[in-house]
């Protein structure tokens, strides 16, 4: 069949799959493939979407692997849209959906992972994994949540005030059974005898002196070592790379480590690449936390740049964050590059500029330039290529933004929201200054008559801070 064609048929089972997975008694794998074969697709169509299915639940998988649950909830998501009757789909995806809660505390994360868990129960009361995860979801508690573990300090100070009442709780019974254990016609012990020495006059005693206040003292830790203080402090964070790595800098001067009963290590990067004809295409490595000793106690493989990312090209700079869970005595951080990715490359294609709606009132001195790299479709699937560059006077830490298509009569197409993974200002990245150019990645996925009706895109502004 043509490719247009093909890709029309697609959008049209996926419209119906949706449809039907909406339903309470939704179909088994036979009865959507049916559907599929009504509608004009073949075999090898639907071994195209299930190899789709595959790679999304590969990606998910290793973003899960790699501490990205924000990520693998994306990919799964999409995965399990294309699949629904995939019950090892909806499993990863619950899955995904427990770590982000236990990440992030988000309550409509762990609705969505009971969902799905129990969902699968009612087909198969008896699969195990589901119980474990479900376990696992009722015994994790989310770093935002106020029922935060104890921490060893607090399991101490436990410790020492049951100790003490103990104590206390013996002395009052040994006091008690020497009282009664005194015979009662005892001889009393004779008085002592009266002294005839003079009076003597008595010194005045001196002012009590003033009670100093004790320097509080660092609560220690189970080897006798006194723990970092709590609250939020910089992270110092040691780029270890080697030649292989030339021609990127990374500046991790942005990171902090938060220490309140959870303890937690927001790392903030900018990475730019300096090579002047190799465009970065993937930056992969692992974050070591060490404690005040240069001692290893946890590490967290990550992503700095990857598929979900435009090419950073020779002269761009990239802004990645994220939180890790880490121990409390953590004090710095050590950041080892291990994988990279490149391609030739001078400079980017040229583009057009895309236009910049307000869906809030426009601040003063705060404006953005979003030019488009490149439009490419897949499978029913628009993907978008862009650049915004922050052009107003303010540094932002956190912007929220619609893609929206229309065609060429300036109606809207469709709309969608830059996920996580794509935003270009957040809380957990640095602060997008004035000047900065960052990279945005987007897909969207249209419906049958929607490719021949595209003509441009528009990126709505609806939050910032």
């Amino acid at each position: 069949m043509a490719h247009d064609d093909d890709d029309a048929l697609l959008a049209r089972w996926l419209e119906q799959v949706g449809r039907m997975a909406d339903e309470a008694d939704g179909p088994d794998e036979r009865g959507y493939k049916a559907v599929a074969l009504e509608l004009g697709l073949t075999e090898a169509d639907l071994a195209r979407v299930e190899a789709a299915v595959d790679d999304h639940v590969a990606r998910g998988r290793n973003y899960l692997s790699h501490g990205r649950p924000a990520d693998a909830v994306d990919e799964l998501t999409e995965a399990r849209a294309l699949a629904p009757w995939r019950a090892d789909v909806g499993h990863a995806l619950a899955e995904a959906y427990v770590v982000r809660f236990h990440d992030g505390g988000d309550a409509t994360d762990r609705a969505a992972a009971e969902g799905l868990i129990r969902a699968r129960l009612e087909r198969e009361p008896d699969h195990q994994p589901s119980y474990t995860l479900l376990n696992r979801l009722d015994r994790e508690v989310p770093a935002q949540a106020s029922s935060a573990p104890a921490t060893p300090a607090a399991a101490r100070r436990r410790m020492l005030l049951v100790s003490a009442a103990g104590v206390g709780v013996m002395l009052l019974i040994s006091g008690l059974m020497a009282t009664l254990m005194t015979p009662a016609d005892a001889p009393a012990p004779p008085e002592p005898p009266v002294s005839t020495a003079p009076p003597v006059e008595p010194t005045p005693a001196p002012p009590p002196a003033p009670t100093p206040t004790p320097a509080p003292t660092p609560t220690p830790t189970d080897d006798g070592a006194a723990l970092p203080p709590d609250g939020k402090h910089p992270l110092p964070v040691e780029v270890v790379s080697w030649d292989k790595f030339a021609g990127i800098e990374i500046d991790t001067s942005g990171s902090t480590i938060n220490r309140s009963g959870y303890t937690s290590a927001w790392l903030r990067f900018r990475v730019r690449n300096t090579a002047p004809d190799q465009g970065l295409d993937g930056l992969a490595g692992r974050v070591e936390f060490l404690d005040d000793a240069g001692q290893v106690v946890s590490q967290k493989a990550i992503e700095l740049l990857n598929s979900a990312h435009s090419m950073l090209y020779p002269g761009e700079q990239h802004a990645y964050g994220r939180s890790v869970p880490t121990e409390r005595v953590t004090v710095r951080a050590r950041l080892i590059l291990d994988g990279l990715d490149r391609r030739s490359a001078t400079q980017p294609p040229g583009g057009k500029p895309i236009c910049v709606k307000w869906g809030i009132d426009q601040p003063d001195h705060l404006a953005f330039e979003v030019t488009q790299r490149g439009i490419s479709w897949s499978m029913g699937t628009l993907t978008l290529d862009a650049t915004v560059r922050n052009t107003g006077g303010n540094a932002i830490t956190g912007l929220v933004m619609q893609v929206e298509h229309y065609d060429a009569a300036g109606a809207l197409i469709t709309e969608s929201n830059i996920l996580d993974k794509e935003t270009v200002a957040a809380s957990f990245m640095p602060p997008f200054e004035p000047g900065e150019l960052r990279l945005l990645h987007h897909m969207k996925v249209l419906g049958l008559d929607d490719k021949p009706r595209y003509d441009h895109t528009c990126l709505r502004i609806t939050q910032l801070k």
